[in-house]
C-alpha cells in the first residue's frame, strides 16, 4: 500500500537565507517582543534551523562568510526584513523626490534601450549547447535573452529583418526585446513560435512541442508535414495565438491550448532559477524530472516507494543532497550499483 502522507524535504538554502536575516535583525537590535517570539518559533522549527543560525552567528566575522552575507544583506528581501518600518518613514518624507527620480530613470532607461537597438548589429550568428545538468544564459545583441535548460541546443541567426532561432533539442526560455520591424521566431521540428516582444518557454520532447507563454502573446504554427515524396500537402496550417498564462501542445497540429494558474505557471518556470519544486508529486514523478539533470540512473526499488508523495526543492546539479534528504525525511536508503547507477529502497 502506498503511503498517503506527504513527506516534506528540508529546503536547506531557504533555511540558510532565513538564518542570515535573523542574524542581521538581531545585530540591528531593534526587535519588538512579537519579533522575538517569531524568532523563537523559527529557531525551534528543526535542528537545521538551530544549526544554521549557530553557524552564521559564530562565523559572522569570518572571512568566508562576510562576502556572501554582505551580498545577501544588500538584497531587497533582507533590507525589507531588517528595516521595513524605517524605510516606510523615509519614503513618506522623500516621496516627491523619489517620484521625480523614477521618472528621470525611466527616461534614461528608454534612451539606453533605444541606443542599444540602434547599435545592435543587423547580422549575428551563434550556436549554443548545454550538457546534462548544465544551464546557460545567453544575451543577444538586440537585447533579448535566452535561458537554455539542461541538455539543450539553440542556433541563432539574425539577418536583416529576421531574428531567427532554431531550438535543436531540449528546452529554452526566451525573453524577447520588442522590435515591430523584426519579429522573433523560434523554429523546431514540430512547429514555429513567433513573437515581437514577449516571454515564453519552448520544450521539444520526443513526440511533441510544449509552449508556455509568461508575457505578451505569440503566434504558434505547427510544422507542415511532408508526404513520402517530400512534397508539401495542399493544406497549410494556420497560426494560432497563445497568450500570457496559457500553454499549448503541438503534435500533428496545435492540439491543446489551456490556461495555467499563476502558482502552476511559477512552478513550471522554476527551472530558470536552477531549481525544481515538487509539491505532492510521487517519488516516481520526482525522479523522472530530476533524471533530465543528471547522468546518474536512479532506480526505485518497490512500488510503495514509487507512489510516496514528496514535497521538495531540488537544486540543479545537486542530486547527492536529494539522496541525503530522502534518507533523513523518508528513511530511503541508497544502494550504489555503480558510479552512474543507484537504487532507492526503504527498509520497513
Amino acid at each position: 500500500m502506498a503511503q498517503d502522507n506527504i513527506i516534506p524535504l528540508p529546503d536547506t538554502d531557504r533555511i540558510e537565507e532565513e538564518a542570515s536575516v535573523w542574524v542581521m535583525r538581531l545585530s540591528d537590535g531593534e526587535l519588538s517582543e512579537d519579533d522575538k517570539a517569531a524568532f523563537a518559533r523559527w529557531l525551534n522549527e528543526s535542528a537545521q534551523h538551530k544549526d544554521a543560525f549557530d553557524r552564521l552567528s559564530e562565523f559572522w566575522d569570518g572571512l568566508d562568510f562576510v562576502e556572501g552575507l554582505a551580498d545577501y544583506a544588500e538584497s531587497d528581501v533582507a533590507r525589507a526584513s531588517v528595516r521595513q518600518e524605517r524605510a516606510a518613514r523615509r519614503y513618506r518624507m522623500l516621496a516627491p523626490a523619489v517620484k521625480g527620480g523614477i521618472a528621470a530613470s525611466i527616461i534614461a532607461i528608454c534612451g539606453i534601450v533605444a541606443f542599444q537597438l540602434l547599435r545592435a548589429p543587423a547580422s549575428f550568428e551563434g550556436a549554443y549547447r548545454t550538457a546534462v545538468g548544465e544551464q546557460q544564459t545567453i544575451d543577444l545583441p538586440d537585447g533579448s535573452r535566452i535561458i537554455l535548460n539542461t541538455n539543450s541546443g539553440v542556433e541563432v541567426a539574425f539577418d536583416g529583418p529576421a531574428r531567427a532561432i532554431r531550438l535543436t533539442s531540449g528546452e529554452a526560455y526566451f525573453d524577447v526585446a520588442s522590435d515591430q520591424q523584426r519579429p522573433f521566431s523560434v523554429a523546431t521540428a514540430k512547429g514555429v513560435v513567433t513573437a515581437v516582444g514577449t516571454a515564453f518557454s519552448v520544450r521539444l520532447r520526443d513526440r511533441t512541442l510544449n509552449v508556455v507563454v509568461t508575457e505578451g502573446r505569440v503566434a504558434l504554427r505547427a510544422a507542415e508535414p511532408q508526404t513520402q515524396s517530400g512534397a508539401l500537402p495542399a493544406r497549410v496550417s494556420q497560426p494560432v495565438e497563445v497568450s500570457a498564462g496559457q500553454s499549448a501542445i503541438v503534435d500533428q497540429g496545435v492540439e491543446d491550448i489551456s490556461t495555467v494558474q499563476p502558482a502552476a505557471l511559477q512552478k513550471v518556470m522554476d527551472w530558470r532559477d536552477g531549481e525544481l519544486s515538487f509539491k505532492g508529486e510521487t517519488l516516481e514523478q520526482v525522479i523522472a524530472d530530476i533524471g533530465r539533470y543528471t547522468n546518474v540512473r536512479i532506480e526505485i526499488g518497490d512500488e510503495d516507494l514509487r507512489q510516496q508523495k514528496i514535497v521538495a526543492y531540488y537544486k540543479v546539479g545537486d542530486v547527492e543532497r536529494l539522496f541525503e534528504a530522502l534518507n533523513v525525511m523518508a528513511n530511503v536508503q541508497v544502494e550504489r550499483v555503480n558510479e552512474n547507477h543507484v537504487r532507492l529502497y526503504r527498509v520497513n
